[in-house]
């Protein structure tokens, strides 16, 4: 069985992630992770087959900061709560979820599976007609 298991590009994102990709590949199942360009290299240094998607947490903390400069300095719990919010299920999945449609498209896994934080990137799992496992 082919799987994309997909992530945005933070460790703290792909870490459960990897116990999962494991098993599958223990299993004798293809897997590709599918998540930024900054961990690719880390990942493929790991053994893991990997694919850049989206952009980097970098970049996307730049486009938050330039929309809200409120969310620069010194963050209150509620502001960094907003800020995690306007990163990860705004900014950042509104570049990966296109991305990760034409890497699904690419690489034609049976399964997807995506983390449940990020719904545009769940949302193009159901649209690629993949069965979605999320995590």
């Amino acid at each position: 069985m082919r799987v994309g298991v997909a992530s945005h590009g933070a460790t703290g994102h792909i870490y459960p992630l990897l116990g999962f990709a494991d098993v599958l590949v223990a299993a004798g199942h293809d897997v590709i992770i599918l998540t930024g360009s900054n961990l690719v290299p880390w990942l493929a240094d790991l053994g893991y087959a990997a694919e850049a998607v989206g952009e980097t947490i970098g970049w996307g903390a730049a486009q938050v900061q330039s929309r809200y400069p409120e969310l620069t300095t010194s963050l209150s719990a509620e502001q960094a709560w907003r800020f995690d919010a306007e990163l990860f299920a705004d900014t950042l999945s509104r570049v990966m979820a296109p991305a990760l449609v034409t890497a699904f498209e690419s690489h034609r896994p049976d399964l997807g599976a995506v983390r449940v934080d990020q719904p545009r990137c769940c949302a193009c799992s159901r649209r690629t007609q993949y069965p979605g496992g999320v995590s």
